[in-house]
């Protein structure tokens, strides 16, 4: 949240980073989203998974954002990704 770039400025953004580095490639090259657009949090205010639901709210707008850019290439970072692609993929 802190510097508004998904996988940046903790442990998981310097892993994604070395990964990005290990293949040549720049932020600049790729697109990165989340399959929550709302960064669901505790009450603490710590990050927590998105739940099933939120991950269902967001699925129109995770569909149409992947329509428009039409990547030709869709990774996907975790099991909460996973589930989101799953759920806007063709049947």
């Amino acid at each position: 949240d802190r510097t508004r770039k998904p996988f940046f400025g903790d442990k998981s953004g310097a892993n994604f980073q070395l990964l990005l580095d290990s293949v040549n490639l720049r932020r600049e090259e790729i697109f990165i989203t989340n399959s929550a657009l709302c960064n669901p949090r505790t009450r603490t205010g710590a990050n927590r998974k998105p739940s099933k639901t939120e991950i269902k709210n967001c699925a129109d707008f995770l569909r149409r954002q992947i329509e428009l850019i039409n990547p030709r290439i869709i990774a996907t970072l975790g099991a909460v990704a996973l589930e989101a692609v799953k759920r806007i993929a063709p049947h």
